[in-house]
């Protein structure tokens, strides 16, 4: 973070304005934080009132609120805090989300992050509009590019079971994940997700673990969804089998997966039957092993 940057902002702070921790569900703060957003014209309501409700530790909070003295609304930045599993440590992470602020207290924007910043945690969040995209790099944040792939998948039955396994049953395959992968799945057992779970050559600890949803595309299409791959290099080098399995476990023909442009592959060439979409990642104080997934996000829900 750049302190002259900071430095900068603080002499524009409007002292009638005070910024506050929201907490899901709690007193007149978070019902007036509620109305406000119910409030905002461009936005899709129901999906932010919903993440809200997405909580990994029971005490953080869901968000910062812009007010003034009487406790009107200004703004708000939504937060999403969980606590990742890296290299046998657990670091704190914040993903956001929902950054609304009224046209003419917009100079105070800056306010909402600036305690996410004094925490010096782990940061991400995707695809901000582009007015908030230089204040990100004005806070010194990385931005990658990324996309997801739609693309089908065919079931030829003669390839089922030659050199993959697939569960769904997690009885089974808790005991052979690893920490942070048993982390996950613990966070992660939420009625609109599914865990599942691959391994190679008869050998559950050569594994690769899945967390997907489905979902519903041009009102017709049926998707799964891949949220989290655990080892990108093996799924690379036994996507076709292991998409067979999904085919016929999941009884799905198309998957859509997510890519950073850090990860690389050469599986997925240009096709008139896929569709690629692109989206950017911003991220600040990355632990130095992270890996890119759509995990502890809104996009979960």
């Amino acid at each position: 973070m750049s302190s002259d940057f900071i430095t900068k902002l603080n002499k524009i702070k409007n002292p009638e304005i005070e910024v506050k921790p929201i907490f899901y569900d709690q007193g007149g703060d978070y019902f007036a934080v509620e109305k406000f957003l119910k409030n905002q014209k461009y936005l899709d309501n129901k999906k932010v009132l919903s993440i809200l409700k997405i909580k990994f530790l029971q005490e953080a909070p869901i968000g910062y609120a812009l007010m003034d003295k009487k406790k009107n609304i200004l703004g708000f930045l939504g937060t999403i805090f969980s606590k990742r599993y890296y290299k046998k440590d657990f670091s704190d992470h914040c993903y956001l989300h929902s950054w609304i602020v009224e046209k003419k207290f917009r100079l105070q924007s800056f306010r909402l992050i600036l305690p996410l910043l004094e925490k010096n945690i782990f940061i991400t969040t995707f695809s901000p509009i582009k007015s908030l995209e230089g204040l990100y790099k004005k806070f010194n944040f990385y931005q990658v590019e990324c996309k997801s792939i739609i693309f089908p998948i065919f079931n030829f039955n003669s390839l089922f079971g030659k050199t993959t396994k697939f569960y769904q049953n997690k009885e089974f395959f808790f005991k052979f994940l690893s920490e942070k992968d048993k982390k996950i799945m613990k966070d992660h057992e939420h009625k609109n997700l599914f865990n599942f779970f691959c391994y190679i050559n008869d050998d559950p600890k050569d594994y690769i673990y899945f967390v997907g949803k489905k979902i519903q595309m041009y009102g017709f299409l049926k998707i799964i969804d891949i949220l989290y791959i655990s080892d990108h290099k093996k799924y690379f080098n036994h996507n076709n089998l292991i998409h067979n399995n999904i085919a016929r476990e999941l009884k799905t023909f198309f998957i859509r997966i997510h890519l950073s442009a850090n990860i690389e592959h050469n599986t997925f060439k240009k096709s008139i039957f896929n569709r690629t979409s692109s989206y950017k990642l911003f991220y600040k104080n990355n632990p130095d092993c992270y890996q890119f997934d759509l995990l502890y996000s809104e996009l979960i829900k």
